[in-house]
């Protein structure tokens, strides 16, 4: 199974012959849409679409893979922080001056990873405070694979931390640019508009629980 997608109806396209052979690209037939789920619906033969890693029926245009993956992390760390009972939550963007691969997660002051990153406002700039809840196990996850992410649960709901950060970092899914969508262009598939300037890199979650000390009591 190819991470790329095309469509095209044209059994003739001389392009979509060759990629054919190409292990990184599955060409499907137009009449074949129906089996899968567009991102926002979008649909338009030979055009470059990627399967999202854990569901290989949902295309995403290829142009808009990378932002859709770190906005659907975002989603889904403000879900697992509000589902632990968090009474307080901050999301702050970074671009990256230099990378580096894993999670950044500090538990009370213990702070582990770091890197060179520099604060870029955008729309992932969040903050929220109230008076928290009871933790809910918010698995499963839609990224189990994500690292920090499954720490950050059980040090909470199992030794009743009061603070936890977690970074979620776009090169963790995102795609790289490499020799298949060059390849890929020169026999004629659409990749969209693709632009990496001023683009978020990372997004570091903080998060303050009620009543750490109080919940292991209890237990």
């Amino acid at each position: 199974m190819g991470e790329i997608v095309v469509f095209s109806a044209d059994e003739s396209w001389v392009g979509g012959q060759k990629l054919a052979a190409d292990p990184a690209v599955d060409v499907e037939s137009a009449e074949r849409r129906g089996v899968y789920t567009f991102h926002r619906g979008q649909f338009r033969e030979r055009l470059a679409y990627v399967r999202h890693p854990n569901n290989p029926t949902y295309l995403v245009p290829y142009s808009e893979f990378n932002e859709f993956v770190l906005l659907d992390k975002y989603n889904e760390a403000l879900r697992v922080l509000t589902s632990l009972g968090a009474s307080w939550v901050r999301c702050t963007s970074f671009r990256s001056t230099s990378r580096e691969r894993g999670a950044r997660i500090a538990i009370g002051r213990a702070k582990f990873g770091g890197g060179a990153e520099r604060r870029g406002k955008s729309q992932y700039d969040y903050e929220h405070s109230g008076v928290g809840r009871a933790p809910v196990d918010p698995r499963p996850l839609r990224w189990p694979g994500e690292p920090g992410m499954e720490s950050a649960i059980d040090a909470v709901l199992r030794n009743g931390v009061d603070y936890v950060r977690i970074t979620v970092n776009r090169e963790q899914t995102a795609l790289r640019d490499g020799e298949v969508p060059v390849r890929i262009k020169k026999l004629g598939v659409d990749l969209g508009v693709y632009s990496s300037s001023a683009r978020v890199d990372t997004l570091e979650f903080e998060a303050r629980f009620p009543g750490g000390q109080d919940l292991r009591r209890r237990r």
